[in-house]
């Protein structure tokens, strides 16, 4: 297998393993190479791409001549679930404000006519 991406042609890389105490000993770099399914000149293809590409390639949904396969019937299910389950908590949260704010207007209401009925005068009496 090669180890080289076929979009930016990232390769494997040799250097030297350092020790505590300075011996170097030589070793491999590779990079992080993944396969990946896209569209080449209007087929899929699969191709070898580094991390860094892949992150390229699914910010622009295109690099160079190669481009993102869209599943569009997954990706409307995944859309459209969490959306209606967000709404649906939306309008609970939105109903129990509601419901609290007519007890509490409820409330303020009597408190009202509580203090409407009694009078100082009539717990003191009236001065004569």
């Amino acid at each position: 297998m090669s180890y080289i991406c076929d979009y930016c042609g990232k390769a494997r890389i040799i250097g030297s393993n350092v020790s505590h105490a300075k011996n170097r000993t030589r070793r491999l770099f590779l990079p992080n190479l993944q396969k990946l399914k896209v569209l080449y000149q209007g087929q899929k293809k699969t191709v070898k791409f580094c991390s860094k590409c892949i992150k390229t390639l699914h910010k622009d949904l295109k690099i160079g001549p190669y481009k993102v396969i869209a599943y569009k019937k997954e990706e409307e299910k995944i859309k459209v679930k969490p959306a209606l389950k967000s709404v649906h908590k939306k309008i609970e949260k939105v109903e129990e404000v509601e419901k609290v704010e007519e007890v509490v207007k409820k409330a303020d209401e009597k408190q009202e006519k509580v203090k409407e009925k009694i009078r100082i005068e009539d717990i003191v009496g009236k001065k004569e």
